[in-house]
């Protein structure tokens, strides 16, 4: 015969295994790429449809929120520097119908970070070697086999002072 309290276990387990694990159900909903019409939030950020996308490996000035910018960044927030970045970025987008977003991470908010590309043009390592944005090193550490690339284009726009190196 079944009692009361057995009846009553299997709908409370069931209850504790689907609240034990949200992260990992919620993130198997999370798109690992995104495509579509872009439009510029900032210099390292993007909205491409529905989704908000961050540059991976890219630190660009702030345009308002200047309470927590990144330490390389911090004295460009708020500036014409910002502005600049921004538009740099709609530049190197141009007049695309497809931005096309693989994500390579997930920042501590669980907003991709990815890198977006035009055609075959990674808009990050162009906004980069613009020297619009700098290459962010805690990114870089976590992935050896891109990290390359994008140091390169640092030191480019570096080398030829450009954008934040003047």
């Amino acid at each position: 015969a079944v009692t009361g309290v057995q009846t009553c276990a299997l709908p409370i387990l069931t209850l504790l295994t689907l609240t034990a694990h949200p992260a990992g159900a919620q993130g198997e909903l999370r798109p690992k790429e995104v495509s579509g019409a872009a439009v510029v939030v900032d210099g390292d950020t993007l909205r491409v449809g529905i989704s908000v996308v961050r540059l991976w490996g890219v630190d660009a000035p702030e345009i308002s929120n200047c309470t927590s910018p990144t330490v390389p960044m911090k004295p460009f927030c708020g500036t014409p520097q910002a502005e600049t970045s921004r538009t740099s970025l709609e530049r190197i987008i141009g007049n695309a119908a497809q931005v096309r977003c693989t994500e390579v991470t997930r920042d501590s908010f669980g907003q991709m970070m990815g890198e977006c590309f035009v055609g075959r043009v990674n808009i990050g390592l162009e906004q980069i070697r613009s020297g619009n944005a700098i290459a962010w090193p805690s990114y870089l550490r976590q992935n050896a086999q891109k990290a390359p690339a994008y140091t390169a284009a640092e030191a480019e726009a570096e080398a030829a002072r450009r954008g934040v190196w003047r």
